[in-house]
């Protein structure tokens, strides 16, 4: 799904005037004048406005402060939701007619983005999902959509990465944690907090610690065995702290089988 094309251009004048004025205020090269000039910038020389602005939020009142009169009250409140941004590392989990699902982000959640002049997973051009991407995650009219900058990692998912992230979806799912807007629900339609899970992560990171102490061995077994377990360990840690975006969890598993292979052939040979 993605938004009709009046919607479309209200997004990109708003997003390409807000970051015309951080690459104007910040003196990021090559300059620009206008917004248009701005869109007209290749992606990784837009990039820059993005990044900066993320990492100077008051930017966005300052272009408020200066272009207010000659917006909309409608383009006032949308811009000021945009405080409100979600950047980070997601995994397009799945595709859907009301959007695409995305797991990630600094809290890993779901959430369901609509594109933009493309249903957003025809912006990836063909690859597989799931599939990991870095973007910035916008609330607009009530709904969730990205940028317009969709960075895509080449990484291949294997069968038991795509069924992890389905899963997690799944469950997500059920639990109606997947979520369609950034604005916040008021108190009176707030879901009562979850129980708190319980915190196993000292004694995972103490297991992390005791397991790379572990070195060596009498036998060809033990050094591979005692990889696996350090891999092993590592992953747990993630897991234990709360990790569930399959982005972050990817090279721990890609050691963990590594470690696991190694010890494979050691007992095959002998």
């Amino acid at each position: 799904m993605k938004l009709t094309e009046d919607e479309a251009r209200q997004l990109y004048r708003l997003l390409h005037a807000l970051l015309a004025h951080v690459h104007l205020t910040e003196g990021l090269e090559p300059p620009v004048e206008t917004a248009e000039d701005y869109a007209r910038l290749p992606p990784e020389a837009q990039c820059s406005a993005r990044v900066r602005l993320s990492e100077k939020p008051e930017l966005l009142a300052t272009f408020l402060e200066g272009q207010r009169a000659q917006l909309t009250p409608e383009d006032v409140g949308i811009v000021e939701e945009w405080r409100r941004v979600v950047p980070g590392k997601f995994t397009v989990v799945k595709a859907l007619k009301s959007g695409a699902v995305l797991c990630g982000g600094p809290e890993n959640r779901h959430y369901l983005v609509l594109g933009i002049e493309q249903p957003l997973e025809a912006a990836l051009g063909g690859w597989p999902l799931p599939a990991f991407v870095e973007t910035r995650l916008l609330p607009f009219k009530g709904r969730i959509v990205y940028d317009g900058i969709l960075a895509r990692y080449p990484v291949l998912l294997g069968s038991g990465m795509r069924g992890s992230a389905n899963r997690d979806y799944q469950a997500a799912r059920r639990r109606g944690q997947v979520l369609t807007s950034l604005t916040p629900l008021p108190p009176s339609a707030a879901k009562p907090p979850a129980r708190p899970r319980p915190d196993r992560a000292p004694q995972v990171n103490e297991i992390v610690r005791l397991a790379g102490e572990i070195r060596g061995g009498d036998t060809c077994v033990e050094s591979p065995a005692y990889s696996l377990l350090r891999a092993a360990a590592s992953l747990a840690a993630l897991a234990a702290a709360g990790e569930t975006c399959a982005y972050t969890l990817h090279p721990e598993l890609s050691k963990a089988r590594r470690a696991l292979t190694r010890l494979q052939n050691v007992l095959y040979d002998e």
